[in-house]
């Protein structure tokens, strides 16, 4: 399945003329690691989301992937997962979930619901029956967030944009509301995002972590700075064959992150 998006991200890449005109020569992959010049936005740009998923989406699948399998979360669930994906991008959460599933031979039925404030990721979707997107501010307090239904919630790698840009408070104000009033029991929260505690790995599980008795925090690369009992993800390969797009050159490992797992 993930193989025909990357199909149709490279079509829509080769498309596409760079956002930037002759002012700035043309050049994804710096994009993506230092931003534009004056763009606070780091998701702005069709082009350079399709360039996201050609480089980064296969290992950025199989981290999802590799916490499944140490976890076993999928393992417990009977019948129906609904899933919100909150800034969901190009959805790897989606297709680690759905590849897992196929894997273990699991009776599960994924519904699966993204909502995402970018509509710059719209050309690297899918467009499946059990799948939903919402175009939505994850910090618009006038709009807060409703758990009710979904007995898992993902955050994948959106914290860290947050708090570099200085909006992770209201969100976070957005994300406890949700936990309080809307969590159903036995519903699970899935943080996952960069292992570093200056882009805001401690700061939410601090404020977060307090909602909660039961929680596991794991980590793919080294141990963390602080805390016990992590656990680790020992699995770096990514789960399916590389292709090369052009100059486009996929990551053959996955990254250091961190998962923290927070059980209603």
């Amino acid at each position: 399945m993930f193989n025909e998006v990357l199909s149709q991200c490279w079509n829509n890449y080769l498309k596409m003329s760079c956002c930037h005109g002759d002012t700035y020569p043309c050049n994804c992959y710096n994009c993506l690691n230092t931003g534009f010049y004056n763009h606070a936005d780091e998701y702005e740009c069709d082009k350079k989301m399709l360039f996201y998923v050609l480089n980064y989406g296969a290992s950025y699948i199989s981290e999802i992937y590799h916490y499944l399998t140490v976890s076993q979360i999928l393992h417990s669930v009977n019948g129906q997962l609904n899933v919100l994906s909150l800034g969901c991008g190009f959805c790897p959460d989606y297709y680690a979930l759905s590849k897992y599933i196929d894997d273990n031979n699991l009776r599960i039925n994924l519904n699966y619901v993204g909502i995402d404030n970018s509509k710059s990721w719209d050309e690297t979707r899918i467009h499946l029956q059990n799948i939903s997107y919402i175009h939505g501010d994850l910090i618009d307090l006038s709009r807060p967030l409703s758990f009710k239904g979904f007995n898992l919630i993902m955050m994948n790698k959106v914290f860290s944009t947050l708090y570099v840009h200085q909006k992770h408070i209201p969100f976070l104000e957005n994300l406890k509301n949700a936990i309080e009033n809307t969590m159903e029991e036995n519903s699970l929260l899935v943080f996952n995002d960069v292992n570093s505690w200056y882009m805001g790995r401690d700061t939410f599980d601090g404020t977060i972590s307090r909602y909660f008795n039961n929680f596991r925090r794991y980590y793919t690369d080294n141990p963390p700075f602080w805390g016990n009992g992590w656990l680790q993800i020992p699995q770096m390969n990514v789960i399916y064959p590389l292709n090369n797009y052009g100059n486009i050159f996929p990551l053959y490992t996955i990254a250091k992150s961190v998962f923290f797992e927070y059980r209603k």
